[in-house]
């Protein structure tokens, strides 16, 4: 009985993400334009999204945390860098190593694209509250991945921009009526 109810839980478990990953490269298009619009690549939003301003990430860490090599995070960087969105800098306290941020540049332009990127899709905003609410409420009880909160900016839907410290927390999100009914 426990065996059957451990592999019912896998394959609704298994359903649930299909419909989710299937949902996400779905809507891909909408995530490719916003891109576009900016002159990035998904490289570029991914390097964005791992730098901030102040003191910086070595490029080692950047390279671990992007899973390649030390010139492929060299590269990634050349580019945000002549771009004029990030910048290496050496720290007095060790000489021997380089440190890269976010130039004020850089830190508009990751809080621009991830605000276009927080946009949801039509097949979203075409739910009915109740389902939004309850999806919502599903998703929130995931573990969000370490570090993750800092690195991707949130905001309100009334807050017409404005950055979110990742220690507070979100309202219940407005959802736009809804066309047609779901059931």
């Amino acid at each position: 009985m426990r065996r059957e109810r451990r592999l019912a839980k896998a394959a609704l478990a298994a359903d649930a993400w299909r419909r989710l990953f299937q949902f996400f490269i779905s809507t891909r298009a909408q995530r490719d334009r916003v891109l576009s619009r900016h002159g990035l690549t998904p490289n570029d939003i991914r390097a964005l999204s791992s730098l901030a301003s102040g003191e910086g990430r070595t490029m080692r860490s950047l390279a671990e945390e992007w899973g390649c090599d030390a010139s492929n995070a060299t590269w990634i960087v050349d580019r945000l860098e002549r771009r004029g969105w990030a910048r290496r800098a050496t720290p007095a306290s060790d000489r021997r190593v380089k440190r890269v941020g976010l130039t004020p540049l850089g830190e508009r332009l990751k809080r621009k694209v991830f605000r276009e990127l927080n946009e949801p899709p039509p097949e979203l905003v075409a739910l009915d509250v109740k389902r939004l609410s309850a999806l919502r409420n599903v998703l929130s009880t995931l573990p969000e991945p370490a570090g993750e909160s800092s690195r991707f900016p949130k905001r309100r839907p009334e807050s017409r921009g404005r950055v979110r410290s990742r220690d507070q927390e979100l309202p219940a999100p407005r959802a736009r009526p809804s066309p047609r009914r779901i059931r």
